[in-house]
C-alpha cells in the first residue's frame, strides 16, 4: 500500500514469487464492504443514494440497490476489460479502479448474517502466469475519501493526462432528485470558491 500526503488515492499493489515448478497462475481479490443502514442524521426529504455502483463503458453508471442484492435480483455488468466498482456512503466514496484493458469480473454479495446484513461488492482479476522462479506485480488503485467533484474529475482522465482512467467516476456523486437544481448552484459555489478562496465567504455570497 502506497500512500501520499494530501491525496485519498492509494496505490495498491501484490508483488508474486512463483517459487515452485510449474507456471503459477492465480486471481487477485479487490473488495468493499458495508452493513445496509442508512447514514445517520440523512434527511428522508433529500435522500441520497447509498449502496454499490458499477461503471464499465459499455454499461456506463450501475447503481445497485441493497433490496436487489438481498433477493439475489441485482442486475448489472459483470464481466469487462474497463471501469471501476464503488461503495457510495453521503459525502464519501470508495473505489477500486484497475488498469485499462485488463479482464475483471464485478459481483455483489449478502454475507450470512440475519440479524444486520452485511454487503460485500468486489472484482476479481485475474494475474497474467508467472513462470517458475520469476515475479510479477499486480497494481491498481484505491480511491477512499469525499466526492469532491474536482478531484473525482481528475480521476477520470487517462494516465496520460495526470488520471487513472476512472471514466465517469465524478458519477458517484448523488444530488438527489434535487439535481436540476443542485448541480448548477454547486458548480457556481466552486467557482466563487477558486475567487475567494473561502468557503464561508463562498457560501455568503451564492446566497
Amino acid at each position: 500500500y502506497t500512500f501520499k500526503r494530501g491525496s485519498y488515492l492509494v496505490d495498491v499493489a501484490y508483488e508474486i514469487s512463483n517459487g515452485g515448478q510449474k507456471q503459477l497462475a492465480a486471481h487477485a481479490y479487490y473488495q468493499l464492504q458495508r452493513d445496509i443502514q442508512a447514514p445517520a442524521g440523512e434527511s428522508r426529504m433529500v435522500s441520497t443514494y447509498t449502496g454499490p455502483a458499477v461503471y464499465t463503458e459499455q454499461s456506463k453508471f450501475q447503481k445497485i440497490k441493497f433490496d436487489e442484492i438481498l433477493e439475489g435480483k441485482a442486475k448489472f455488468e459483470q464481466k469487462a476489460d474497463n471501469g471501476w466498482i464503488s461503495m457510495i456512503q453521503h459525502y464519501f466514496v470508495s473505489a477500486w479502479v484497475p488498469q485499462e484493458k485488463l479482464a475483471r469480473e464485478y459481483y455483489v454479495r449478502k454475507l450470512d448474517n440475519t440479524v444486520n446484513p452485511v454487503i460485500t461488492a468486489g472484482m476479481i482479476v485475474p494475474v497474467p502466469e508467472v513462470a517458475p522462479g520469476a515475479k510479477t506485480v499486480l497494481r491498481t488503485s484505491l480511491y477512499a475519501g469525499p466526492q469532491i467533484q474536482s478531484i473525482l474529475e481528475q480521476l477520470a482522465k487517462p494516465v496520460a493526462e495526470g488520471g487513472i482512467g476512472a471514466q465517469g467516476l465524478s458519477l458517484v456523486v448523488d444530488y438527489g432528485w434535487l439535481t436540476i437544481v443542485a448541480a448548477p448552484i454547486f458548480w457556481l459555489l466552486e467557482f466563487i470558491h477558486k475567487l475567494v478562496g473561502n468557503w464561508g465567504w463562498a457560501i455568503i455570497l451564492l446566497t
